[in-house]
């Protein structure tokens, strides 16, 4: 399950992830981040999430989706926040993440959300 919160102040919107996350879950909000005007900043909140379903194509197929609309996001970053647990297990799903290059926008992988927000917010 992903929960959305938009904090206009910051211009960011957080995706809470919980429970089994599954490459459609993330589209759905990807597709719903770009319907109208995108916040500018994303911080997704995998600590809490069961990511072990998600496949190298799943991240491929869910970046490339956001390389398609990343334009209306020109300058805006992406925290992708996962336990230490989590980021020590993914192997190479992480190495698709890592992989990742969206040319108007940056993504950074944590262990932190505090980290992941103070990036942002630099």
């Amino acid at each position: 399950m992903i929960q959305p919160h938009f904090d206009e102040k910051l211009n960011l919107t957080t995706y809470v992830c919980s429970d089994q996350v599954t490459a459609e879950d993330i589209e759905e909000q990807v597709r719903a981040l770009y319907r109208g005007t995108p916040s500018l900043n994303a911080l997704w909140d995998f600590t809490e999430a069961d990511v072990s379903n998600l496949s190298p194509a799943d991240i491929s197929r869910v970046a490339q989706q956001v390389k398609s609309t990343s334009h209306s996001r020109a300058g805006g970053k992406t925290a992708l926040v996962f336990s230490t647990t989590t980021l020590t297990a993914m192997g190479t799903l992480l190495e698709s993440i890592s992989e990742i290059e969206v040319p108007d926008a940056k993504i950074k992988i944590f262990n932190d959300l505090n980290a992941g927000l103070a990036w942002i917010n630099s």
